[in-house]
């Protein structure tokens, strides 16, 4: 499978939303990176094998939540630290041509935030930085799969934010697949 399936949550362990997003992928067979059990005593990554790992797929999957208004700690030093000069852009440009998307979980729900709730941001605009850095690298980045409300939500939204996580995986996985093949046979 030409996707990788990134958990970037900080406590992957206590996650309701974003480790069902996880399991499921996995169950898809989906190959699923968790980023907390690559991160070591000190909080680094070995940077060349993440990577090495990145340059292993076409697209790419970052799931995390949404943590004192921005991407978590966590997703935000592995990007700091991964993409490097030279590797995700300069020379090498490793990331070229890549797809990625994000499957994003919130705690609290879609009016607050809102240009007119009660933070007055949206998501995408939270998460600028992610697509600004998907450009950058001259990586294709697709719309998120967005799940607000976790903090109270039920069982029962687990499974069907789940549901629809996966859908857009597999249409994500899809486009990926057909536009490679249209790639690949365009000069036939």
């Amino acid at each position: 499978m030409s996707t990788l399936f990134i958990l970037a949550h900080p406590n992957p362990e206590k996650s309701r939303f974003n480790k069902s997003w996880a399991q499921a992928a996995q169950e898809s067979d989906y190959p699923v990176h968790i980023l907390k059990e690559h991160v070591n005593e000190e909080g680094n990554f070995n940077i060349r094998r993440e990577q090495s790992l990145l340059s292993s797929y076409q697209g790419i999957v970052i799931s995390f939540p949404i943590q004192w208004y921005a991407p978590n700690w966590l997703l935000q030093k592995w990007l700091a630290d991964v993409l490097t000069a030279d590797f995700a852009y300069g020379q090498a440009h490793e990331l070229l041509g890549k797809d990625i998307t994000c499957l994003i979980s919130t705690g609290v729900d879609e009016e607050s935030y809102s240009h007119k709730g009660a933070l007055g941001i949206t998501i995408p605009e939270l998460t600028s930085c992610i697509r600004l850095t998907a450009g950058f690298c001259g990586m294709k980045y697709h719309h998120p799969y967005i799940f607000y409300g976790a903090g109270k939500a039920g069982n029962d939204k687990v499974e069907q934010s789940t549901k629809t996580a996966m859908m857009h995986l597999r249409e994500f996985s899809t486009m990926q697949k057909t536009n490679n093949f249209q790639k690949e046979h365009a000069h036939s």
